[in-house]
């Protein structure tokens, strides 16, 4: 079992996709930093509003800047606000503009179905027949690469918004706390959906199909699902309310985890594994 994981994470540490999805994510940090610098040495108050309220519900500062008018917010109060703006800057808001956006969901869902239907494509798993209890063991050690995964572009993001951080003259953080807080609630969304997503890959036996449907889970799009099953009160509750991408989307970093989510998210990863390792076991392999 050990053997067969580290074999995998060789192999997972050569994987392109991992690469590159980490460099996407970063990416988006570092142009989010950019834009909010070139807001902060150009922009008007109105600017600077549109910008802090993408990526906050701070109402006090919202609401100060809202009382302005262009007669009352001369160079001063404006330099006042660029001031304010920056200091906002922190590490985990500019952090947050993938998991915001759900990119960061669906790249981790995407390496994860590229590495591990990368084995039924090339008929690795199919060789490990040989060897006993070998599919059991084999969806152990990709459950494992998950965590490898979500830990990898997490340090990417944290790299990019230090990075963020230079760029917009901000002093180096000396507290990262709010950054760890604010991504071990992301964490909870970020598991359940990589191991739905191995679930799809054992279900399907098929890289294309997998990537649509995480894609399309991705986008939120079982939201509209629920919505039409809502409008017909086969319900007694409103199914809407429950879809794992719509709780997620409510994760902010100052707020509680919504009181929904850890219970979706448990049941979603829960049903995942116990339905991963039925098929795994019962199901024979389409190659």
């Amino acid at each position: 079992m050990l053997n067969m994981f580290r074999m995998d994470l060789r192999r997972f540490l050569r994987t392109k996709s991992l690469y590159i999805s980490t460099i996407v994510l970063m990416a988006v940090v570092i142009i989010a930093s950019i834009a909010i610098n070139a807001v902060c040495k150009y922009g008007s108050v109105w600017d600077i509003q549109d910008v802090l309220s993408s990526f906050s519900s701070n109402t006090d500062m919202k609401t100060e800047m809202y009382d302005y008018s262009p007669s009352v917010a001369d160079a001063t109060m404006l330099e006042a606000m660029k001031v304010k703006l920056r200091s906002f800057m922190t590490l985990e808001v500019l952090a947050s503009a993938p998991f915001m956006s759900r990119l960061s969901y669906m790249l981790i869902a995407l390496v994860c179905v590229l590495f591990v239907s990368k084995d039924y494509i090339t008929a690795y798993l199919k060789n490990l027949l040989l060897l006993p209890q070998a599919k059991i063991k084999w969806l152990i050690s990709k459950i494992l690469i998950l965590p490898v995964i979500i830990i990898f572009m997490y340090l990417g993001i944290t790299l990019a918004a230090l990075i963020g951080q230079l760029i917009l003259g901000n002093p180096f953080p000396s507290d990262f706390m709010p950054l760890i807080s604010y991504m071990a609630k992301t964490l909870v969304s970020s598991i359940s959906f990589g191991l739905f997503s191995i679930f799809i890959v054992v279900l399907l036996q098929k890289r294309t199909g997998a990537i649509i449907i995480c894609l399309l889970m991705s986008f939120n799009f079982q939201r509209l699902l629920y919505t039409l099953i809502d409008i017909t009160k086969a319900l007694p509750f409103k199914l809407s309310d429950y879809g794992l991408m719509t709780l997620t989307s409510r994760i902010g970093i100052d707020t509680p985890l919504p009181d929904t989510l850890l219970p979706v998210a448990g049941a979603i990863a829960g049903l995942s594994l116990v339905l991963s390792f039925v098929l795994i076991r019962r199901r024979d392999l389409k190659m």
